[in-house]
């Protein structure tokens, strides 16, 4: 049995707690800290998103390595389906970004299926694509078959919903965190998967994984109990087994958005426990108090940061950020009597500048958000401003007039202020540049994709049926992650051209702030 220690740092007001399989790391192997490069390093971070984020990432990172990008990356932040992503993507030697599909992402030369030389096959859907288990998970009622079928009924353990990913992924994923060195990514890279840890007091906590560490990252004090004890997965109550984490629980964790809609006294039956010292061969229901109180739980953080950006602007060398907002809000819009514009975004970008939530433009104005003082989720949620309100309103106007035209939705903020933020380890007081990249449908690109191509995704959304063009519940490019979470590969490969438009559309803007590490080509 391999055990993890815990070993904290502080980092001015930033306290660190740092699992690692009995070796101390040190600081600057977690946060790169480094006064003499302050400010000079890339991190991308991926929202959340499911099957809807694993597809847009792989055309956002197909366009980033053709272009000299990836190689520069520095963190990379994940949160769930980005999360699956990576895990796919990063999991295998660096052959995987070998691929049959066109990289120009030219909307014109797409084709439902094979044509001529220099188009590209919709149908046609790469090896590392979540989207290969179509005909078994395409949607809700066949993920609930396997789920709740094969799994529950069939073969129940505390790791479904980890066991699940496996199989939908990649068998590498059954590894230790500690010993896993994701192959396939470039050697400066840092990846990071986020997840939250709640106690069994409902404490949240953000937390970090990485091959090789894992941590609590805030700024607040922890229990003593957190600092003192030795981390281990707890003893399965079906089958005795015991481990550290592994990568599958740690895409799994990130992932698990439904834990936070189900009472904890079902939670064992898809996601293990871990333990802050020993978990002996007790079954789930009979723990002492003194051992559930040492009990905790990882689940996904999409509800309090659902674009991965706080391990990011916790890590103080980071200075240009690129931001791949997958999300399934549309840019809405109201143009009040008095001429107003109020757009309405994404909740998770609105609360990082303090600004109340309003996703369809309702409100009359951006409200200021009360930022609360606890550790729960409610309050956990609201707890992320980290940018000035008045640099709000130039984003949310830059983003609206690129739809508004038909372009894309990219828009770079430069020298944009970070502010304290306790809970999430934050260290105010420095600027950072943000590119956001925001997922919409632009006109332009719409209008260029052929005919046939645009009934198959419109005529057919919400058949359950399946035609040539397969159905989905929900709408291109915002399928909801739930109801649609394997999408077919005419969507999965859309979603993809789509998001290497986007950046390529954007090429010379990503260049010049690049300059001079990347040039135009």
């Amino acid at each position: 049995m391999i055990r993890t220690k815990a070993v904290c740092y502080r980092i001015s007001t930033l306290l660190l707690c740092t699992l690692v399989g009995m070796a101390v790391v040190p600081v600057t192997a977690v946060y790169g800290v480094d006064k003499e490069e302050k400010g000079s390093k890339l991190g991308v971070c991926v929202s959340g998103g499911g099957s809807r984020s694993f597809s847009l990432s792989r055309g956002y990172f197909a366009w980033m390595k053709q272009n000299g990008i990836e190689e520069q990356i520095d963190y990379l932040s994940l949160v769930s389906g980005s999360a699956w992503f990576a895990a796919a993507y990063f999991g295998e030697e660096p052959h995987r970004n070998s691929s049959t599909m066109k990289e120009d992402f030219n909307p014109e030369r797409l084709k439902l299926g094979a044509g001529d030389a220099g188009t590209v096959n919709l149908f046609d859907l790469e090896p590392n694509s979540l989207g290969r288990r179509t005909q078994e998970f395409s949607n809700l009622l066949g993920f609930a078959w396997y789920f709740i079928v094969q799994k529950v009924v069939g073969n129940p353990t505390e790791t479904i919903w980890a066991d699940f990913l496996v199989d939908a992924l990649t068998p590498s994923l059954k590894m230790a965190m500690d010993k896993w060195s994701f192959p396939g990514k470039p050697e400066k890279m840092n990846l990071i998967i986020s997840a939250l840890l709640k106690t069994a007091s409902q404490t949240i906590y953000p937390f970090e994984m990485q091959p090789g560490a894992a941590a609590v990252r805030t700024g607040r004090k922890l229990p003593e109990r957190m600092l003192a004890g030795e981390y281990t997965r707890c003893t399965d109550s079906l089958n005795g087994s015991e481990s550290v984490i592994r990568v599958q629980d740690a895409v799994a964790a990130s992932s698990a958005n439904f834990p936070h809609f189900l009472p904890d006294s079902l939670s064992h039956l898809y996601l293990p426990d871990y333990c802050l010292d020993e978990c002996v061969n007790k079954n789930y229901q009979s723990h002492s108090s003194s051992l559930a109180s040492s009990r905790f739980k990882l689940l996904d953080n999409g509800p309090v940061d659902y674009l991965g950006i706080m391990p990011l602007l916790a890590r103080p060398d980071t200075g240009k950020i690129i931001a791949l907002v997958n999300t399934d809000i549309s840019i809405s819009s109201t143009l009040l009597v008095d001429g107003t514009l109020v757009v309405g975004l994404e909740k998770a970008v609105t609360k990082l500048f303090g600004i109340k939530p309003d996703e369809t433009a309702s409100e009359l104005s951006y409200q200021p958000l009360e930022v609360p003082i606890g550790d729960s989720l409610e309050e956990a949620v609201n707890n992320s401003h980290v940018f000035s309100r008045g640099r709000y309103q130039e984003l949310v106007e830059a983003l609206y007039e690129k739809k508004s035209s038909g372009q894309a939705a990219v828009y770079l903020q430069k020298d944009l202020e970070v502010f304290d933020n306790e809970y999430h380890g934050v260290k105010g007081g420095r600027k950072v540049d943000v590119l956001w990249v925001y997922n919409e449908k632009p006109e332009i690109w719409w209008q260029k994709l052929g005919y046939d191509i645009q009934t198959c995704l419109t005529s057919y959304s919400g058949v359950a049926s399946y035609f040539d063009c397969y159905s989905t519940w929900t709408n291109f490019p915002s399928y909801n992650s739930m109801l649609d979470l394997y999408l077919p590969a005419l969507q999965s490969n859309l979603l993809r051209q789509l998001a290497g438009w986007t950046l390529n559309q954007n090429k010379q803007l990503i260049y010049d702030w690049f300059h001079p590490q990347v040039k135009s080509q």
